[in-house]
């Protein structure tokens, strides 16, 4: 059974009301657990108010990085992987992970 997950970016302003969400989905490499692809959906969206506005969602990394204004040349590069230094599992929201590029 392969798991796929979905990783969350989170900025909060102003004391939290309004938290900015970039996510993606992700997928360990079977042969290496530690590692993890960088999977579509991209999306960014706006929590304001507790009401959340979706911004942008992109269906490859291509979509995405050309609407982050990139060249042609940064977006034709290869996705990225993570190798995940330490991974708390507890399954609740906040899990920490820690990774590099």
């Amino acid at each position: 059974v392969r798991r796929v997950l979905r990783l969350y970016q989170v900025q909060s302003i102003a004391n939290g009301a309004v938290r900015l969400e970039l996510s993606s989905g992700a997928v360990p490499y079977p042969s290496k657990p530690s590692v993890i692809d960088i999977q579509p959906p991209f999306k960014l969206d706006v929590v304001l108010g507790g009401r959340r506005i979706n911004v942008v969602t992109a269906g490859s990394d291509a979509d995405f990085r050309a609407l982050n204004t990139r060249s042609a040349e940064e977006q034709a590069t290869p996705r990225n992987q993570y190798q995940q230094k330490y991974l708390e599992e507890t399954g609740l929201p906040g899990d920490l992970r820690i990774s590099e590029v």
